[in-house]
């Protein structure tokens, strides 16, 4: 039932039970009419146990680490519109202004340019060739034909002269001044950086040796799709969510981490002598730190872990010729390699304990942070000093300052 719930490897079970004729005797067809008992009995389970009881095990956990956040956070002791006063003047506090772009009117060629370049077209233009970039290098595979390679390369070719066409004409339209945003600099080492990979390649052939720094660089042109977040009020709010609850999310990843790590020296102590059996392999195994840590990793997803604690489980049996008590003489004469049977009640303990810490408790800690930093990011876009507010203030005081 504790698998059931889970929700791994459900429909094995039933099918199990459905064919099961008795002890000792082969599953099979059965006479009587008991699968419509069982397939139903199943379903209800799955329904009430599964979805029901364990997204209400969900919501405790959460309302639990709200209540602890409000309880011991720094602000408990005042009160709703106190909290909101701090949070305005904290916002206030944090606002710097903004590099403002002057018209150069007295160069007629500049100012040109200059209209060129903080136009929404234009805008809109290098969105676009960012997104056709993008899309570009999700239609390269490995063996693909020489003339497939030929086009993208060529695709490849113009895209960066785009590129360089835009970084040329920003930075005659705002001269030093381009260098005092952030993604303007981002972009001009992406474009520099692909540029100098193409001359190279060209003027002395180096492919093999800046084959992987190239890609590298291709690759982080991806980056640069993160510039829809300035236009998309919905996507801004949960790269705001995401930047809020970083810091959270890193500490509580730190936690689990550890707990892991402590799990898998036990694991190693009490596991590491057990003989493999499948689904045990090389890798699947708790006989070193390194292959208990990377388990437990797996068994945290929910992946097959049932069927990895009931082959920790298994002692000797006909099939599973084992020895309770190890020795170095008996590891050395099964050719170095573990010889030990398993205890179903460690493996039972072990297993529960971690389910319950890991994947029941800390999995849905990371929703409840994440869940937390949404809704205050979603009540700060919804006071009256809004973020936006702030972005109009801060250009306003830019074109006196």
């Amino acid at each position: 039932m504790v698998v059931m719930a889970q929700v791994v490897s459900w429909p094995t079970l039933m099918y199990q039970a459905v064919n099961s004729r008795g002890p000792d005797r082969v599953p099979g067809y059965k006479e009587s009419n008991s699968e419509y008992i069982l397939y139903p009995f199943f379903v209800i389970f799955v329904l009430i146990g599964s979805f029901f009881i364990m997204n209400l095990f969900v919501g405790e956990v959460i309302s639990a680490f709200n209540q602890a956040t409000e309880n011991l956070g720094k602000y408990f002791l005042l009160t709703k519109w106190q909290k909101d006063f701090v949070q305005r003047k904290t916002l206030i506090l944090k606002v710097r202004p903004i590099v403002a772009y002057k018209r150069p009117d007295e160069n007629k060629f500049r100012a040109f340019i200059y209209d060129i370049a903080i136009s929404d077209k234009f805008d809109a233009f290098v969105l676009a060739m960012i997104s056709g970039n993008t899309l570009l290098m999700t239609i390269s595979w490995p063996g693909m034909s020489e003339q497939h390679q030929f086009y993208t390369e060529m695709c490849n070719y113009v895209f960066t002269t785009i590129f360089v066409i835009e970084a040329i004409i920003k930075l005659i339209a705002y001269e030093k001044r381009y260098f005092m945003d952030n993604w303007n600099t981002f972009d001009f080492v992406i474009v520099t950086s692909s540029l100098v990979m193409h001359v190279i390649v060209s003027l002395w052939n180096f492919e093999m040796f800046l084959t992987s720094t190239s890609q590298v660089m291709r690759t982080l042109r991806i980056g640069r799709i993160f510039k829809l977040f300035r236009g998309l009020k919905r996507l801004q709010v949960i790269f705001n969510t995401f930047l809020n609850t970083l810091g959270s999310i890193m500490n509580l990843g730190g936690l689990m981490l550890l707990i892991i790590y402590v799990y898998a020296v036990i694991g190693m102590n009490i596991f590491g002598t057990i003989k493999l059996k499948p689904p045990m392999h090389s890798r699947l195994n708790f006989q070193n730190i390194q292959n208990s840590f990377t388990s437990l990793l797996r068994i945290t997803t929910g992946e097959n872990w049932n069927d990895l604690m009931n082959a920790l489980g298994m002692g000797h049996s006909w099939y599973n010729e084992c020895k309770d008590d190890p020795t170095y003489e008996d590891f050395v004469k099964n050719g170095r390699e573990p010889i030990g049977c398993g205890s179903y009640a460690f493996a039972y303990a072990f297993f529960a304990s971690y389910l319950i810490v890991l994947t029941l408790i800390f999995l849905n800690l990371f929703i409840a942070v994440i869940l937390n930093g949404y809704f205050e990011t979603l009540a700060q876009e919804r006071q009256y000093l809004k973020p936006e507010v702030l972005t109009i203030f801060k250009e306003t005081w830019s074109r006196y300052d």
